[in-house]
């Protein structure tokens, strides 16, 4: 008898996770389409060629050749070159197209 009001208990707490659990995806899917969310933040997101480097897992030689060729287009701050998230983005979309990833 007791195993039943267990097993009753256990089961209205699991359905109360679970209605919790769908709140939150729906407020995520709304905060995704918000200007501000943390994935419009990443756009604009700079990464220094290290960074860039080790997201490609290439060696630093290889992005300068990279940056030469054209096929990743990067802006100088100083004596330091730096990349937006959504040129190294871009720049891998183009490798998959090109079924070389």
């Amino acid at each position: 008898m007791d195993l039943v009001k267990l097993y009753q208990q256990i089961k209205e707490s699991c359905q109360s996770i679970d209605q919790k659990m769908d709140l939150l995806r729906e407020d995520i899917r709304k905060l995704s389409n918000v200007e501000n969310s943390p994935a419009s933040k990443l756009e604009d997101t700079v990464l220094d060629y290290l960074d860039v480097a080790q997201v490609l897992h290439i060696s630093t030689r290889q992005l300068r050749r990279l940056h030469n060729s054209g096929e990743l287009v990067g802006f100088k701050a100083g004596r330091r070159r730096y990349y937006f998230v959504t040129e190294v983005q871009a720049y891998l979309r183009k490798l998959r197209s090109n079924k070389q990833f």
